[in-house]
C-alpha cells in the first residue's frame, strides 16, 4: 500500500557448528564466521548468489579462475583448494555409482 514501510530483517549467520570438511563446508564456515551474507561475498568474487550458493552446498565444482579468490577467501593455498575439491569429487562420484543399476 502506498505510504506503508516495511523493513525485512534477516537473522545473523552463526558460526558453523561442526569442522568443515568439504570445499563448500570450508567456504561456508569462513563466510559465517566473517559475519557476511552469500549476497555480499559472491560480488567479490565475480559470481552470482546462485553460483556462490552452490559452491557451499557442493553442487558445482570451482572453475581454475575461482579457485586463487576462494583460497584467498578460505586463507589457505590453491593446492589446498585443489585437494578438498578432488575429495569432494571422489565421494560425490562413488555416491552416483553406489546408487547406479548393476547391468
Amino acid at each position: 500500500m502506498p505510504g506503508i514501510r516495511v523493513t525485512l530483517k534477516a537473522a545473523k549467520p552463526q558460526p558453523f557448528q561442526k569442522p568443515p570438511e568439504t570445499i563448500g563446508e570450508h567456504i561456508k564456515a569462513r563466510r559465517l564466521l566473517l559475519g557476511r551474507y552469500q549476497k555480499d561475498v559472491a560480488p567479490e568474487l565475480v559470481v552470482d548468489e546462485m553460483t556462490f550458493g552452490n559452491w557451499e552446498r557442493g553442487k558445482t565444482i570451482l572453475f581454475r579462475r575461482h579457485r586463487q579468490m576462494i583460497a584467498q577467501l578460505l586463507k589457505i593455498g590453491e593446492h589446498d583448494v585443489s585437494v578438498l575439491m578432488r575429495t569432494q569429487w571422489v565421494a560425490s562420484h562413488n555416491a552416483m555409482r553406489s546408487k547406479a543399476p548393476t547391468p
